[in-house]
């Protein structure tokens, strides 16, 4: 457990958790996989969802596929990233999103944090500054020591799965674009059956100051995802037509960005130019 010390004594006072689980005792694990979930505290789901991912990583519930990945993998799971906000949902404030201070926490990190909302009464509100809140501190530094290989954002809502950019609804990652999408397609159709692609592409909305926009392209994380993974059961039937119509023209298009070698050409060309 780390502490947001500079605020022990004050009603802001904010501890957050982090778990690490690996099973290598002889060097370092290949991979390293962090895993955030409840930065908007009314998404009670997700962190139950990754509390039952920890009992599977413990071993408490058998899974042989994380037994595998325990083989050369270490996990960082930071289970709740609004925990003050999280008590008063749980308390009867079911619509609570943003930390005590109004700000959204999944807007209020540096990266094209000035794009956010200025408005204090907007639940997207991006704060006074990056990194304003005791919470996006916390979980900066814990991510940074960590220094994953792969991270996730969990959220629900609807269901999505998606890979920067975020920060608006026209641009798509370069670094690792292929592989990214790669993983995310296969997860996709294996899995949850919905949209999939650059973040505010698929949602339809800029969001700037994200978690893993800012691991993406501060950390150099070659791998970084947001996952909304609970919606409405009266919306899922369209979030799935949606994912069969857009598999549907990659797979007729003879446009040449959906094949396997244009990914892996077009990944090697921007590794050396940014994102």
């Amino acid at each position: 457990m780390i502490l947001a010390n500079d605020h022990e004594r004050s009603p802001d006072y904010v501890s957050i958790d982090e778990i690490r689980i690996k099973k290598t005792q002889n060097g370092a694990p290949k991979n390293r996989v962090s895993l955030l979930f409840g930065e908007h505290s009314r998404e009670l789901i997700g962190p139950e969802t990754g509390l039952m991912l920890l009992k599977m990583l413990c071993g408490e519930i058998e899974e042989k596929l994380l037994d595998e990945a325990l083989k050369d993998s270490e996990f960082q799971l930071i289970l709740n990233a609004n925990p003050v906000s999280r008590a008063r949902v749980e308390a009867g404030e079911y619509c609570l999103r943003e930390n005590p201070h109004g700000v959204d926490l999944n807007r209020n990190w540096d990266e094209k944090w000035n794009l956010g909302s200025t408005a204090s009464s907007d639940n997207q509100f991006h704060g006074q500054r990056p990194f304003s809140e005791p919470e996006t501190q916390l979980v900066r530094d814990l991510i940074t020591g960590f220094q994953p290989t792969t991270f996730l954002s969990v959220h629900s809502g609807t269901l999505g799965m998606y890979m920067p950019w975020a920060y608006d609804s026209q641009h798509l990652a370069k670094r690792n674009r292929g592989p990214m999408l790669s993983v995310l397609e296969e997860l996709d159709s294996s899995h949850c059956k919905c949209p999939f692609g650059a973040a505010g592409k698929e949602v339809g909305y800029d969001c700037p100051g994200t978690s893993f926009d800012w691991v993406y392209d501060h950390l150099k994380a070659p791998f970084s995802f947001a996952w909304e993974i609970y919606a409405d059961p009266l919306e899922r039937e369209g979030l799935r037509r949606r994912w069969e119509e857009k598999v549907a023209s990659m797979q007729t298009s003879e446009h040449p960005s959906n094949s396997v070698a244009f990914h892996s050409e077009l990944n090697r060309l921007c590794l050396d130019t940014g994102n």
